[in-house]
């Protein structure tokens, strides 16, 4: 993990809002949108993407 990745986990917190979950979320994925050229590369980023946020929630 690089400099940035532990400086995020170093001052995550416990929870986050529902509201503020899926704000983030929604610009990820439109953010996937703009920049991927094929749906199954948004998906298999997504997948990606919740495989590391399921290994951090459920150690």
């Amino acid at each position: 993990m690089g400099v940035k990745g532990k400086l995020a986990w170093a001052l995550k917190t416990d929870r986050v809002s529902e509201p503020s979950f899926q704000a983030i979320y929604r610009e990820f994925v439109n953010l996937l949108l703009e920049t991927c050229e094929s749906v199954d590369e948004i998906n298999r980023r997504l997948k990606e993407v919740g495989f590391h946020v399921g290994g951090r929630i459920l150690p």
